[in-house]
């Protein structure tokens, strides 16, 4: 996607060292990770979909072969 890029960032949370900011249904939102290597792990899986599939709109895994 052209813009939007999935983020990693430390983050000040009582019970989460790391925040993945990302694009769904045209909103920025955040998901929460206490290990760095599973937040980057998970960013990189996200920006794969919203690049094959587009962050408009959210799919269902059977609806995305």
């Amino acid at each position: 996607m052209l813009g939007h890029k999935t983020t990693v960032n430390r983050c000040q949370h009582p019970r989460y060292r790391w925040r993945v900011s990302f694009r769904s249904n045209g909103q920025l939102k955040s998901k929460y990770f206490r290990v760095k290597r599973e937040a980057e792990a998970w960013a990189d899986q996200k920006q794969n979909e919203n690049e094959r599939f587009g962050a408009g709109e959210e799919l269902a895994a059977d609806a995305r072969l």
